[in-house]
Order: C-alpha cells, then sequence, then structure tokens
C-alpha cells in the first residue's frame, strides 16, 4: 500500500486503541525506510524491515529505552503497516530469512480504489470514534467510556 494508506490506517487503530498517535504513525510508515536505504540484500525493499522479526527487534529495543505505551503503539502501527502489505501481490516474508513471501493477494500497493477505500475507512474510524454521539450511546450500551487520559499524543 502507498504511504497515506499506511499513515491513516496506523492512526485509525491509534485511535481506536487510545493509543499515542505519533508514535503509531510512525511505525506504521517505518518499515518502507528500506525504499530509502536500498543498500541491496537484507535491506532491498520488503527484505528485513518488512518482517514480524524486524518488528520485534524494534519493539523490544524500543522497550529498553522508552517503556511506556510509546512501545506499543509503535508497535501496532508497525504491525498494520505489515497486515497492509500482506495483502498486496508481494506480500511479505514472513519466515525470514528464508525467501518465501506469504501474500493474501487481494489488491496490489498501487491500487487507486484498494487504497483510497482504506484512508476512507480509516477516515471514517476516526470520525466515528471522536463523534460525541457515537462515545454517548458506546457509554449507554456498554457501560464504558472511549476517551480516556494519554490519548492526545
Amino acid at each position: 500500500m502507498l504511504g497515506p494508506t499506511h499513515l491513516m490506517f496506523a492512526l485509525a487503530l491509534a485511535y481506536i486503541f487510545k493509543l499515542p498517535r505519533v508514535p503509531a504513525a510512525i511505525g506504521g510508515l517505518i518499515p518502507d525506510l528500506d525504499i530509502v536505504l536500498q543498500y541491496g540484500f537484507p535491506f532491498m525493499h520488503r527484505g528485513i524491515v518488512h518482517t514480524p522479526f524486524f518488528l520485534v527487534v524494534c519493539v523490544v529495543f524500543l522497550y529498553l529505552i522508552v517503556e511506556s505505551p510509546v512501545t506499543f503503539a509503535f508497535g501496532t502501527g508497525f504491525l498494520s503497516h505489515l497486515l497492509m502489505d500482506i495483502i498486496t501481490p508481494s506480500g511479505i516474508p514472513m519466515l525470514y530469512p528464508l525467501p518465501v513471501y506469504y501474500t493474501l493477494n487481494l489488491a496490489a500497493y498501487n491500487n487507486i480504489f484498494a487504497n483510497l477505500g482504506i484512508i476512507a475507512f480509516s477516515l471514517a474510524a476516526i470520525m466515528l470514534y471522536r463523534s460525541e454521539r457515537f462515545q454517548d450511546w458506546v457509554r449507554r450500551a456498554f457501560g464504558i467510556t472511549l476517551e480516556g487520559p494519554g490519548t492526545a499524543m
């Protein structure tokens, strides 16, 4: 998927799960850093940086430095990126270093309808989540409050 798609999907998850938004957004974009690096194997696009292994390494490293909800938010954003890329025909190397790419083969990364659909879904989720009427309905129906402290980041 394209950068704006990764960004909006990561932000929607941050809103839904009450996570700090900036780290989730960074996590949603960071795997495509390999496009900038382009040093070849293993840093080729959709190489090691697009693996669950690299996700775990990044999250553990970040946890050792910050040890806060920032780590979980970053990991959620990163995982959302991998999930978005696994729906493309290229897939991701799930069992790196094995050269097997796993894919659901649902839409090409540059498919305008898929990208706009995911962005629209993400924006709708954010708008719905931020809606006072939706907040009141959830509070009445389930007895829970969606917004909480620490979600403004």
